[in-house]
This record gives structure tokens, sequence and C-alpha cells, in this order.
């Protein structure tokens, strides 16, 4: 669990400077999803495992329980889905903001000099003042 604390905590020192920024952003939300699902989904398994093995009244054993318990972890199991679904959304994020800010920044720079490629400085959201 301390793994997800330390990018929680560096993702939310972030600042919007750079296209740098943005890029570290994604993958520090890619990471924490990341966490998030495996940590969840196997939670899950493990308290399925455990209601599985439930000794209880006579009338409560084998194969009941073991469904019982698959359908209480199974909440947990689509609730996992949210961190997976948070990854995807941050990759096409990045993606829109590589197509709509930096491409068209580059090729207005390799017009401006008449380059054929565009190598330089990265994206800066905030120029020095």
């Amino acid at each position: 669990m301390s793994d997800l604390v330390k990018l929680v905590t560096e993702w939310d020192k972030i600042e919007f400077e750079s296209g740098d920024d943005i890029r570290r952003y994604r993958q520090l939300l890619q990471a924490i999803g990341s966490e998030m699902y495996t940590k969840v989904y196997m939670d899950a398994d493990i308290l399925a495992a455990t209601l599985g093995a439930y000794k209880g009244k006579w009338f409560e054993f084998g194969a009941g329980v073991r469904l019982r318990a698959r359908l209480v972890s199974s909440h947990l199991k689509v609730g996992a889905e949210g961190p997976k679904i948070l990854g995807v959304a941050v990759a096409k994020m990045h993606s829109s903001y590589i197509r709509h800010f930096v491409n068209p920044e580059l090729a207005a720079k390799a017009a401006k000099t008449g380059a054929t490629t565009t190598k330089g400085k990265s994206f800066k959201i905030k120029e020095a003042e």
C-alpha cells in the first residue's frame, strides 16, 4: 500500500507547466489505476474465499455459500473497473494533448523555419515572464 501512497503524493504535487508535467501526470495516474485495480480485484478474490469458507447453521453449506460469496465479491470486482477505466481515459487525454497542442506547435515552427523535421524544446504551457 505504501507504493500507492507515494504515487498519490507525487501525483498531488504536479503543476501543469510543461508537456513533461502532462506526461508525468499520465504515467502516475496509470500507475495509480493499475495499483488500485490489482488491489481491489485481489481483495475481491480474498473476500470470496473467506465468505465461501463460512460454516454457519447446518442448512448453510456447500455450493450455496460459495455462490453467495461470489455474488458479494462481484460488487468489488465491478468497482475495480473504475481505476482501470481511469487509466484508459488519462492515456486518451495525453494523446489528445499531443494531437491538439504539441503537433500544431511543431508544425508551425517547422513552417516558419522551413525545416522538414521538428526537433526542439518541449511544449511549454506557461512561458517564462
